[in-house]
């Protein structure tokens, strides 16, 4: 069969291990920064006033997204969830702070 091209040969694709306890370790280090930035612009109190506020907006994002289930909302909860964490997390650096500076 003269006309016929040759078939390339591909090489399969190998998926990359898996790190089981990376996926925590990670998730801890990309908030640590904007926690930082908080845990230096707040007070321990102004912290905990803060976790309190944003832990009402993450309410209000999961009960909107519950009812009206929209890719915007789902994202309006994912920011209100990531914002809690960064304060919460705020929060943790400073009172480590504080600890070891007494």
């Amino acid at each position: 069969m003269p006309g016929r091209k040759k078939q390339q040969f591909r090489t399969p694709y190998r998926r990359p291990a898996a790190r089981p306890n990376s996926q925590k370790q990670d998730g801890d280090r990309s908030l640590d920064g904007p926690a930082r930035d908080l845990m230096l612009t707040h007070d321990i109190s102004q912290l905990r006033t803060l976790i309190e506020q944003r832990t009402e907006s993450c309410r209000f994002a999961d009960e909107h997204a519950q009812t009206e289930p929209s890719p915007r909302a789902l994202r309006a909860y994912q920011i209100a969830a990531r914002s809690l964490a960064e304060a919460e997390r705020a929060l943790v650096l400073a009172l480590e702070l504080n600890r070891s500076s007494v």
